[in-house]
């Protein structure tokens, strides 16, 4: 071993490459006091964290993992009903990663049915010797609390799973709760999810325009 060492002569000559883990947050502010997403804000939004959620699978190790929203948040219904929609329309990709299936059901085992949901495709499946060798699982939501032992804010599914966190906002008087739920969401996750590979932050401009007046 030390003359290989040495020498640069290894034993295996394979090429090696590593990933870093994390359980993705994908934070979505509310808009200021008085104002709301519009229609076609909250389906393009909708589609964007579909696209993060499904690709490949979700075995990525930055695909989404945690929605993180406001508590109360007036528009959640109109926004996971859309994402659900979506989510009902397009067939999943097989479950060929190895191990996809075995983590899926840790989680589906970790949370209680009042607690969870599988959206799946309402389609007709192909029948083929694929399909049949390899399992389509449903997109597993789960309501997880802001507490970091959370199972789903502690372990990185790497599989079809989306746990929603509801943040609870308490403003000042006078202050914005927008405001205040974006600081709060990100201190939030900055220090009780898993890992800091990867995040999205969807703003509403509202947001956005406020910090650019102040600037």
């Amino acid at each position: 071993q030390a003359e290989n060492k040495a020498n640069n002569t290894p034993v295996l000559q394979k090429e090696m490459t590593s990933e870093l883990g994390c359980v993705t947050p994908w934070i979505v502010t509310p808009a200021q006091d008085g104002q709301q997403w519009s229609e076609e804000e909250l389906w393009h939004h909708a589609k964007q964290l579909y696209v993060a959620l499904t690709s490949n699978n979700s075995c990525n190790c930055l695909s989404a993992k945690v929605l993180v929203i406001q508590e109360g948040w007036a528009q959640e219904a109109a926004f996971l009903d859309k994402l659900k929609l979506i989510l009902q329309a397009k067939q999943p990709l097989p479950a060929y990663y190895p191990g996809t299936e075995r983590r899926w059901n840790a989680f589906d085992e970790a949370y209680p049915e009042d607690k969870k949901e599988k959206v799946g495709f309402k389609g007709q499946s192909a029948s083929n010797e694929f399909n049949a060798t390899m399992k389509r699982l449903p997109m597993l939501i789960v309501d997880t609390e802001p507490d970091p032992k959370e199972y789903a804010l502690s372990n990185e599914a790497f599989s079809p799973v989306l746990a929603v966190c509801r943040l609870p906002v308490v403003a000042e008087a006078g202050a914005s709760r927008a405001e205040a739920f974006l600081e709060n969401a990100v201190d939030f996750c900055n220090k009780n999810i898993w890992g800091s590979l990867s995040m999205t932050l969807v703003a509403h401009p509202s947001l956005t325009k406020e910090k650019e007046s102040e600037d």
